[in-house]
């Protein structure tokens, strides 16, 4: 069974959202990953414990280690996908971080891009991660050297802990699906999506109604999920089980859709790939 997702997963998933009081494009060369060709580990945690609220604002898990260890296995996992990676070096190169900028990460994860920007703005910068889930932030903090000005703060989108006019660069990545309020957080990154599966189709609408400037040109890339990802099924179990709990399919449905995609990854047909935009916003007055 071959079959193309791209509608759908345009719809329900999320881009990189990125609001600077500057640009510049010609650091692009130097952005660039040394490599993007490392091996995607794609062997989950032993009882992997991922719910559909795992990445969600309340999520009470019955046990919060499992819950933490399946979320850094997910986010891992999808930051080694090519086309996390080129939307990932897109957005650094359109904001242009420059030594002794103040660059934000809203919903930084692990700090991975947090770092990144810690080494562009320098020691005479500041780098900081907003992270709401205190899991998340000790990681980062424990894959973080001493030798770096990365930090991390608790903090939301819609309420980030920073003085308004204080932020030269911010960037937001795949979290605006999963806000109850994403006008809100829009009209915050200004000042400085339950779960929302049309995130992608209004970021640009938000950002403009917030009173900034979006660019007319908008990355996109596809992240094509890995044979190993799609056999494993993982990542779509959670929804599967939502879904017939609401009755929108049956557990024999699932069943058949899970057998289906099984013979189509076994026989080389297989195909699903997530389509990931980015979009750029500027202030009043910031340089293009």
């Amino acid at each position: 069974m071959g079959a193309d997702y791209s509608d759908w997963a345009a719809l329900s998933s999320n881009s990189a959202c990125v609001s600077s009081k500057q640009c510049a494009t010609n650091q692009v060369a130097r952005l660039r990953r040394s490599a993007h060709t490392a091996e995607v580990t794609t062997e989950p945690p032993p009882d992997l414990a991922l719910t559909p609220t795992s990445f969600r604002k309340g999520n009470v898990p019955e046990d919060a280690d499992s819950d933490l260890s399946a979320r850094l296995f997910v986010l891992d996992l999808q930051e080694q996908l090519p086309g996390v990676q080129r939307l990932r070096d897109w957005t650094l190169g359109v904001l242009g971080p420059r030594p002794g900028d103040v660059a934000v990460d809203v919903g930084c994860g692990f700090g991975t891009e947090v770092r990144r920007l810690a080494d562009l703005v320098g020691p005479g910068g500041r780098s900081v991660g907003v992270e709401p889930d205190p899991g998340l932030r000790a990681e980062a903090e424990q894959r973080t050297s001493d030798s770096t000005s990365a930090t991390y703060v608790d903090g939301e989108a819609g309420a980030l802990p920073l003085a308004d006019e204080s932020v030269d660069v911010l960037r937001c990545e795949r979290v605006f699906q999963h806000l109850s309020d994403p006008e809100g957080a829009a009209r915050e990154f200004a000042w400085s999506q339950g779960a929302n599966p049309f995130a992608g189709r209004h970021l640009r609408g938000q950002l403009h109604r917030a009173g900034l400037n979006v660019d007319p040109d908008i990355a996109a890339t596809a992240v094509v999920m890995p044979d190993e990802v799609l056999r494993g099924m993982y990542l779509w179990r959670p929804i599967f089980a939502q879904a017939v709990e609401a009755g929108a399919v049956t557990a024999d449905e699932v069943a058949r859709f899970e057998t289906d995609v099984q013979n189509a990854v076994d026989g080389g047909d297989a195909f699903v790939a997530v389509t990931m935009y980015g979009v750029l916003a500027r202030k009043d007055g910031a340089a293009a």
